[in-house]
C-alpha cells in the first residue's frame, strides 16, 4: 500500500495504476487530499501511477518488491 498526497488540489482529480503492460491496475476519482493505493493483491515489478486534474497530468513509477 501506498499514498498520494494531493495537496490542496483535488476537484476533478483522476488516478490511475498501470501495469508495464499498459492494463489498468486501479482507477479512483479522488475525493480527498489523501488517498491510499493497496496494490497487496498485485505481483511485484514496476507499476505506472497516472493523476490527472484540469491543470496538470503527472506520471510516476512506482516498483512494488
Amino acid at each position: 500500500m501506498f499514498t498520494i498526497d494531493l495537496g490542496n488540489v483535488i476537484e476533478h482529480t483522476s488516478i490511475t495504476v498501470y501495469d508495464m503492460l499498459g492494463k489498468v491496475i486501479v482507477r479512483k476519482e479522488s475525493i480527498a487530499t489523501i488517498t491510499q493505493i493497496d496494490l497487496s493483491a498485485n505481483k511485484k515489478g514496476i507499476y505506472f501511477v497516472k493523476i490527472v486534474n484540469v491543470e496538470n497530468s503527472i506520471t510516476r513509477r512506482v516498483i512494488k518488491q
